[in-house]
């Protein structure tokens, strides 16, 4: 049994979905809502496709999403780029 479940927050029904959870799983297991700016940055990003080339766009993202909940600071830093035009961060 996992010991958190990250759902994503780009959607209303996010909420629901949430006390459902929380219902089913009761104290056994936290559910968190989070925003999905900085793991959808990266799943689109040249960096996740070199760190997981056959991973599909959106498992990319789930990744993501329950890296930054981890450490956020890591996970914002994994879309740093001295380039400009690839900076993720700038994007934010």
């Amino acid at each position: 049994m996992p010991d958190l479940i990250v759902i994503s927050a780009n959607q209303p029904e996010c909420l629901r979905i949430r006390a459902d959870m929380r219902e089913q799983h009761s104290e056994k297991v936290w559910v968190s809502v989070a925003d999905t700016t900085v793991p959808h940055i990266y799943s689109l990003s040249d960096k996740s496709q070199q760190q997981l080339p056959e991973t599909p766009t959106i498992l990319r993202e789930a990744i993501s999403l329950a890296r930054l909940k981890l450490n956020s600071l890591a996970e914002i830093l994994n879309i740093w780029s001295d380039k400009v035009e690839e900076n993720g961060c700038l994007h934010i």
